[in-house]
């Protein structure tokens, strides 16, 4: 299943650039073409320090 993402938040590139990965992969990550439990968690623990981020 795919990992949605708010696009406001952070881009494929910056997702990318914090995990050191290529956003070629994020992209397929996000879009259900690869499947990686350590980096689908990186993301999603990502974009929720995000979230956080931005209510505080």
């Amino acid at each position: 299943m795919p990992i949605l993402k708010n696009h406001k938040m952070v881009n494929q590139s910056e997702i990318a650039r914090k995990l050191g990965i290529t956003p070629a992969y994020v992209h397929m990550l996000l879009t259900g073409k690869r499947r990686s439990e350590k980096y689908e968690k990186a993301i999603k623990e990502l974009i929720n320090r995000e979230l956080r981020g931005k209510a505080a």
